[in-house]
């Protein structure tokens, strides 16, 4: 309606851009976090992440750059994966043998005698009601 073609920097918040969770980390005396001796992983990311982000708009200026830091990018990526450390599984005892389905079918049906609660024969054959 107003024909705007430019909005100043100064009306758009922080919180509306994507880059609203990079950049620096303060404390509870708004004093700026610097140093990972405690090791907290979000201080560690978000010093990544700044630098990286600050790496891409400097790489996507020119073809030449995007082409170096992808391939730099690539090797990084190669050499963190063979650093990780295996995931640790706990294991406890020896797994047990797999049943198949009729294996499973049989011992589900297996009739018992309604006289002597035994599975190997029925009522009808039953040795306790057989005997006088």
């Amino acid at each position: 309606m107003k024909q705007v073609k430019h909005l100043p920097d100064k009306y758009i918040l922080k919180r509306w851009l994507q880059s609203a969770k990079s950049g620096v980390i303060y404390d509870k005396n708004h004093k700026e976090v610097n140093d990972c001796v405690d090791g907290l992983l979000l201080v560690k990311r978000s010093k990544v992440c700044k630098v990286a982000s600050d790496l891409i708009d400097s790489a996507l200026l020119c073809d030449e750059g995007f082409k170096l830091l992808e391939k730099s990018f690539d090797d990084i990526r190669g050499k963190l994966t063979r650093i990780k450390d295996p995931h640790r599984v706990k294991v406890k005892g020896c797994a047990k043998r797999v049943k198949g389905e009729k294996e499973k079918a049989t011992q589900r049906h297996k009739r018992q005698c309604t006289e002597c609660r035994k599975t190997d024969h029925d009522r009808w054959s039953c040795p306790k009601l057989a005997s006088p």
